[in-house]
């Protein structure tokens, strides 16, 4: 479900590096930026969720974590402007984007099969809604959407997957996202389920 973890792990470490060794000039020209926001007032926003994959891997190390947060994630989109002009844009309106991936034995699928079960159930009784749903083959694949107060946007993602290649997998994006660029955030992060919503977008409206 999320093939490019090489490129996501590589693009967290090269930023990182860039942004140690330009932070100077960022906050020189980053002034203007809203402050870095804590913890707290992270997991207080509507699209923050909080679940741990960890918990159901005796919290052994996950095989990819990323962890960006702005305003690191506005400089994630300046660097990746050549690939889409309008990243920046949608870069700057995000707070968190958490990745979470681990290898699954055939005695944890259960457990982490369960433990989506139950946060898919913390998803509907808080207003999420969900847009995929898969239970196919031994895959469980669950895309839930937090649609903002004025129904204009998003306020976050959330895409859980067990099963597929023996690997389970956790993305919170948390932020205001507009729809037509929920595609891109698939995109940019190698998230299928995201980036497929968009293709079937494009043939329902042919």
């Amino acid at each position: 479900m999320m093939s490019g973890h090489r490129r996501v792990l590589l693009a967290a470490i090269f930023l990182t590096a860039v942004w140690a060794t330009s932070a100077t000039a960022a906050d020189k020209a980053d002034k203007a930026k809203p402050r870095s926001l804590t913890e707290q007032e992270i997991r207080a926003l509507p699209g923050f969720i909080d679940v741990d994959f960890a918990r159901a891997f005796g919290n052994r190390e996950a095989k990819v974590e990323v962890n960006l947060k702005s305003p690191m994630l506005e400089l994630v989109g300046k660097f990746a402007e050549h690939e889409d002009p309008e990243l920046p844009a949608v870069f700057a309106n995000l707070r968190l984007v958490r990745v979470q991936v681990y290898e699954v034995t055939d005695d944890e699928f259960a457990k982490a099969a369960s433990m989506t079960s139950d946060a898919a159930r913390k998803l509907d009784a808080a207003g999420w809604e969900r847009v995929v749903r898969v239970r196919e083959d031994g895959d469980f694949v669950d895309v839930y959407f937090k649609p903002s107060t004025d129904n204009e946007a998003l306020d976050g993602i959330v895409v859980m997957v067990v099963g597929e290649d023996n690997e389970a997998v956790f993305v919170n994006v948390v932020g205001r996202i507009h729809p037509e660029d929920v595609h891109r955030l698939g995109e940019h992060f190698d998230i299928d389920a995201l980036d497929s919503l968009h293709a079937d977008h494009k043939r329902s409206r042919r």
